[in-house]
């Protein structure tokens, strides 16, 4: 047995594939490639589907002193923590020697997530200042609304969102995020249970999106941790 008939009993035994791979950041198909010898993943992918099924990554490469465990990960996520706290330290303090407004230089460090989920989407808002409240909770990135399917949480038609950036479903769950169906940007309640993610609104008589077998029509983008409204109308 090798690493990847290893990679394959654990992933067999954590349950649906699908699960695994979003739970690891990559999408389905690479999973499928990689237990099928039709791909070589990177070490850090490897990395990510060991946390997600609970085994080490000695166990999985049968090499003896090589191993990541729970306390590793929390010892990398604390460090992480760490990490952010100080830039966001060293960027204040620049903010009273430059004695520039504080809106106009926010400055967001590059590890403001777990993962450091930092990637550019299209329907990012790149010109507009995350509020210091919200980047302490991780946001990263700000979005505009469109529709109006989430009046009753609170968030109407041209608000604008401040999103934690996130590939892992489990992780939003039960969480207002701002996501894609079917290629369309839309803003919904994401409710995960067992096998079944439901994309739920905020507004009565509009019916929860159920997605079950068909993952590749759904992509999460990210965590809604903040919204705000100009109402002055001047966006």
């Amino acid at each position: 047995m090798d690493w990847v008939d290893r990679l394959r009993q654990a992933v067999d035994a954590k349950g649906k594939h699908s699960l695994v791979a979003v739970d690891a950041g990559i999408h389905p198909s690479s999973l499928s490639e990689i237990i099928n010898r039709a791909a070589r993943p990177q070490f850090e992918t490897i990395i990510d589907l060991c946390r997600v099924c609970d085994v080490t990554v000695g166990w999985i490469l049968g090499e003896q002193g090589f191993e990541l465990g729970d306390a590793d990960y929390e010892q990398i996520t604390a460090i992480q923590g760490w990490t952010a706290q100080k830039l966001e330290e060293r960027n204040a303090r620049s903010l009273v020697k430059s004695r520039r407004p504080e809106r106009t230089v926010s400055v967001l460090p590059a590890v403001a997530t777990p993962r450091g989920e930092t990637w550019t989407d299209p329907d990012e808002i790149s010109d507009r200042d995350i509020p210091r409240e919200y980047q302490n909770q991780g946001a990263n990135a700000v979005f505009v609304t469109r529709g109006d399917s989430m009046t009753d949480a609170g968030i109407f038609e041209g608000d604008f969102l401040f999103v934690r950036k996130s590939r892992n479903w489990r992780v939003a769950n039960q969480h207002v995020v701002v996501c894609r169906l079917e290629g369309t940007f839309t803003v919904k309640r994401l409710v995960v249970q067992k096998d079944t993610i439901t994309l739920v609104s905020a507004k009565q008589g509009v019916a929860p999106v159920i997605i079950n077998e068909e993952a590749e029509r759904f992509e999460l983008i990210g965590i809604v941790v903040g919204v705000s409204r100009d109402l002055a109308g001047d966006r």
